[in-house]
């Protein structure tokens, strides 16, 4: 699907954390963007899927992107500002193939799954350009790509009790291959290896009500030697999410805490993102058997965190020079959303 950020990971909109500490920016700016886009963004995927008796399953997905940023505000030109244009139409197109068998692991249900994977896409055409304000200035570049590849993969599955689930995993990349949306260029990576251990757990403390907890810890290095460090900027080390929900009557409801820990942002370990936890609340009312109203508060303790933080060279209207600076894509304010559903 298309994504809200450059596949190089920096956000589509982000605020240097410089920007935050100045003085005479008043509080309801400081997360505001240098750059502000004049308008929002547009996403109309098409999704396809058949499936037969004895096929394999097979899937395509024709999105569209039209993305615009502004990294470094005016780093390289402070004329025109350093917007860029990124637009792409593409078709994916996909198929799946798996066996499984059904085992016992000692006293414990087992499932061995063995598949193959084939991907392709096509993209035509995938652009770069240069822009101010949504205006077009230049083509930095305009290829057309088609990419195919394939995959084998072998799982097993064993049911430890009814409530809880695990599973351990590891990831060997020969290079971390990286594109570089504001250069239009593809980067090979370092060799990275990452391993690591998933918990997803629910009870149910009475009819209707059920508690979930899923945590996640994942270890990710470089495996080769470099004087700037092994650390894998971005790579987050522990996450959680728990949550309960339930129904009484008319009444539903649930509440989730999110919680994100620091990260490496440089190779080093030297400058850091810090941890976000965030708090979601939603209640429905069933008004008729098939209309229901809810209401839903996003980060109900209105906590200023970032969704993601990356650390590289800008320059702000103003200063003499780029800065490195951590910069922060926020994270929504304590936000009330209402809604009508009709079922028929």
């Amino acid at each position: 699907m298309a994504a809200a950020c450059s596949a190089a990971g920096r956000p589509a909109r982000a605020c240097p954390r410089r920007r935050r500490r100045q003085p005479a920016a008043p509080a309801s700016q400081s997360f505001r963007q240098p750059d502000p886009p004049r308008r929002g963004r547009f996403r109309q995927p098409g999704h396809g899927h058949r499936q037969a008796a004895g096929k394999p399953p097979a899937a395509m997905h024709r999105p569209r992107l039209d993305l615009y940023c502004n990294f470094t505000y005016v780093l390289d030109d402070p004329e025109h500002g350093d917007q860029f244009h990124q637009a792409e139409s593409r078709q994916i197109l996909g198929l799946n193939a798996e066996r499984t068998w059904q085992h016992k692991l000692g006293s414990f249900a087992s499932e061995i799954a063995i598949g193959v994977q084939l991907p392709q896409d096509r993209l035509s055409p995938v652009g770069l350009y240069l822009s101010e304000e949504r205006r077009r200035l230049s083509t930095v570049r305009e290829d057309e790509v088609k990419e195919r590849s394939s995959a084998l993969y072998f799982s097993n599955s064993t049911t430890w009790t009814p409530w809880l689930r695990t599973a351990a995993w590891q990831l060997d990349l020969e290079s971390e291959l990286i594109f570089i949306g504001d250069a239009g260029t593809t980067e090979a990576g370092r060799p990275s290896r990452r391993h690591g251990v998933e918990l997803t757990n629910f009870y149910s403390p009475a009819k209707d009500w059920i508690i979930d907890a899923n945590l996640a810890w994942s270890h990710a290095r470089f495996r080769d030697s470099d004087p700037a460090g092994d650390f894998i900027p971005g790579s987050i080390s522990r996450t959680a999410s728990v949550g309960v929900s339930g129904e009484a009557g008319p009444w539903s409801g649930g509440m989730r805490l999110r919680y994100f820990g620091p990260r490496a942002l440089v190779e080093d370990d030297s400058v850091r993102s810090p941890s976000s936890t965030l708090v979601n609340m939603k209640l429905g009312y069933k008004l008729a058997a098939n209309l229901k109203l809810t209401v839903e508060v996003l980060n109900l303790l209105n906590r200023r965190v970032s969704d993601i933080d990356y650390y590289y060279e800008s320059q702000l209207p103003g200063e003499a020079a780029p800065v490195a600076d951590i910069h922060t894509h926020p994270g929504e304010m304590r936000t009330l959303r209402a809604g009508l559903a009709w079922r028929f």
